[in-house]
């Protein structure tokens, strides 16, 4: 998934983006898939953010389920297979109105 910033800045208070989801590598395993998913969410997402201070015993649990549950669907940006788009709209419109609430 691609996410195309509308507006001059990231740091706009009003700002909108437009995502397009596209397909990026064919793969001949799961496995293969799920590595890929893996290294790209390591360096594309909030994925470091959340696996940061860890012990390396819950590092690859906490990697998978931020690349492969629902939980964290809002961050992630790599998906086996086509995603489910209500989904993804349901989790951005959800974490969109808990940051209306902040402010």
């Amino acid at each position: 998934m691609e996410v195309f910033e509308s507006g001059c800045n990231s740091h706009m208070t009003d700002r909108r983006e437009s995502w397009q989801l596209k397909p990026d590598q064919s793969f001949s395993s799961l496995e293969d898939a799920q590595d890929y998913v893996r290294q790209k969410s390591r360096i594309h997402t909030e994925l470091p953010n959340f696996i940061v201070g860890l012990p390396e015993a819950q590092k690859s649990q906490a990697v998978d389920e931020f690349c492969f549950s629902e939980k964290y669907l809002f961050y992630q940006r790599y998906f086996i297979g086509k995603p489910d788009v209500k989904k993804i709209k349901a989790a951005v419109e959800a974490h969109a109105a808990t940051f209306q609430k902040m402010n």
